[in-house]
């Protein structure tokens, strides 16, 4: 099962495979690999994972007894065994031992230098990164690992602003910030449109790098209730999460963003100017892409999408996909959700003139 939801695009050939070298050197790590590997098993297979949960709460005991040692140093396979522990129990649905041992992690890597200092094992940092990401977007709480200060708010992939963007049409003064994250954004989708289109892989490095980074940069900022910047902001944030976890599991994993872009899409839909209709058609077609679209929910997102589509007097897939891609638009992940959300939009409008006509 691949990493990345367009894992099929991503050059994973060159990642590093270090954890075996960790594991031949520390027994705490590979007892807890073990331990860990056993209570998965058994959740997975309905068995009896007291047995497993047992022997992790063994790995946590003697990974306490070796904190307290006097020339204790915080090695790399010390931080994997915290990560592990945290990994599992992120699995078994368990947010608060999640969010302790995440915590604890914290404070190790800050021993060392912070999460930015990981530059010897490349991996061990994303990993880090994911889970403080992921924990993020299911509690609706900020990350641990990256505050404001440290990110660098200039374009990392894109050139400077040259031209407006589509923020610019519905802010009359926008946040650079914003700004150049969108520049990010937009830069980044079209890699991965053009990778599809030409059946080349993304380096693996290089796309973790930037998603992650945009992650963070989207999660770390905030504005006010119902400013349209927000509204931008949560739509960007749904779009790079279909690209950081399986879109089967958005609407349980991001609860708290989906509230956030029922309430966005509510205010929206009070809308008339033309740009702000054009911002409706693509932040309800990313929220039906990823973290909307439950059955009570279809009906009056597509509602939403026709009225906006009728003002703009637009009535094809073409027309509506062209207004998706001068915002962000990734035709292999949303795609295959957007154009039949489309139409059976479009098929509900036929209907509805169908009873105008009766």
């Amino acid at each position: 099962m691949g990493m990345y939801p367009v894992n099929d695009f991503i050059d994973l050939s060159k990642d590093e495979q270090y954890w075996i070298d960790d594991m031949s050197q520390d027994p705490l790590y590979s007892d807890t690999l073990f331990h860990i590997a056993r209570s998965y098993l058994d959740t997975v297979g309905k068995g009896h994972m007291f047995t497993g949960v047992t022997l992790i709460n063994k790995a946590m005991a003697e990974l306490r007894k070796k904190l307290t040692e006097a020339n204790f140093i915080i090695t790399d396979s010390v931080l994997l065994t915290v990560l592990c522990l945290a990994l599992i129990s992120d699995t078994l649905g368990d947010i608060d031992a999640t969010r302790k041992h995440l915590n604890g992690l914290w404070q190790l890597i800050q021993l060392r230098g912070g999460l930015l200092g990981l530059t010897a094992k490349y991996s061990l940092r994303v990993k880090c990164s994911r889970l403080d990401l992921r924990l993020a977007l299911r509690t609706g709480a900020k990350p641990v690992f990256l505050c404001g200060q440290d990110f660098q708010w200039n374009p990392s992939l894109a050139q400077p602003m040259k031209t407006s963007t589509p923020i610019h049409a519905v802010c009359s003064t926008p946040d650079i910030r914003l700004v150049n994250i969108w520049l990010d954004l937009k830069d980044f989708a079209n890699s991965i449109n053009v990778a599809q289109q030409t059946c080349q892989k993304l380096a693996s490095k290089e796309f973790q790098e930037i998603l992650i980074s945009l992650q963070y940069r989207l999660q770390c900022l905030a504005y006010e209730h119902h400013d349209i910047q927000e509204i931008i902001r949560h739509v960007m944030l749904a779009c790079t999460t279909t690209l950081f976890l399986k879109t089967t599991d958005l609407p349980t994993q991001c609860r708290p963003l989906a509230m956030q872009l029922r309430q966005d899409l509510g205010y929206l839909e009070s809308q008339d100017d033309k740009n702000l209709l054009k911002l409706q058609v693509w932040s309800v077609c990313i929220s039906r892409a990823s973290v909307l679209g439950t059955e009570g929910e279809l009906p009056w997102l597509e509602s939403w999408l026709r009225r906006a589509c009728r003002m703009l007097e637009i009535s094809t897939w073409e027309e509506t996909r062209r207004i998706l891609k001068s915002f962000v638009w990734m035709d292999l992940i949303h795609g295959p959700i957007g154009q039949p959300f489309f139409e059976g939009a479009s098929q509900g409008q036929c209907f509805e003139q169908i009873f105008d006509d009766i």
